[in-house]
C-alpha cells in the first residue's frame, strides 16, 4: 500500500513539474517573440536572438520531458494497482471454507500441499 501511495505522489509531482515547465515555456516564448521584433528593427543582436531561441528550445524540451514523466508515473501506478489486485486475489484463494457449518476436529494440511477443490 505504501508503494501505491508513492506512485500517486509521483503523479502529483509530475503534474507540478508540467505546470512549472508550462510557465517557463510561456515566458521563453514571449521573450523570443519580443527579441524577434527587436531583431527585425535592428535593436537586438544576433547573439541575443540565438540565446532566446536556445532558451525557448530548452523550455519546450523540459515541458515535453515533464509530460513523458507524467505518462511514466501513471503507467507505474497502473502496474502497482494490477500488482495489488493480484495479491488480493492470491490472498482470497488461500482461504479455506467449509461447505457446511461444524467444528474442525482434525486438519490434514501439509506445508506446500496442493488444495483440491471438488
Amino acid at each position: 500500500r505504501a508503494s501505491l501511495a508513492s506512485k500517486q505522489a509521483a503523479i502529483a509531482r509530475a503534474k507540478n513539474l508540467i505546470e512549472q515547465a508550462k510557465i517557463t515555456e510561456s515566458r521563453s516564448a514571449a521573450d523570443l517573440n519580443r527579441t524577434k521584433k527587436l531583431r527585425s528593427s535592428g535593436v537586438s543582436s544576433v547573439e541575443q536572438f540565438d540565446q532566446r531561441q536556445a532558451d525557448y528550445n530548452l523550455a519546450y524540451s523540459q515541458l515535453e520531458s515533464a509530460k513523458l514523466g507524467l505518462a511514466v508515473a501513471e503507467a507505474d501506478l497502473q502496474a502497482e494497482e494490477a500488482h495489488m489486485a493480484e495479491l488480493d486475489l492470491r490472498k482470497a484463494r488461500t482461504e479455506i471454507k467449509a461447505p457446511v457449518d461444524g467444528y474442525i476436529s482434525r486438519r490434514t494440511v501439509q506445508v506446500g500441499g496442493r488444495i483440491v477443490q471438488k
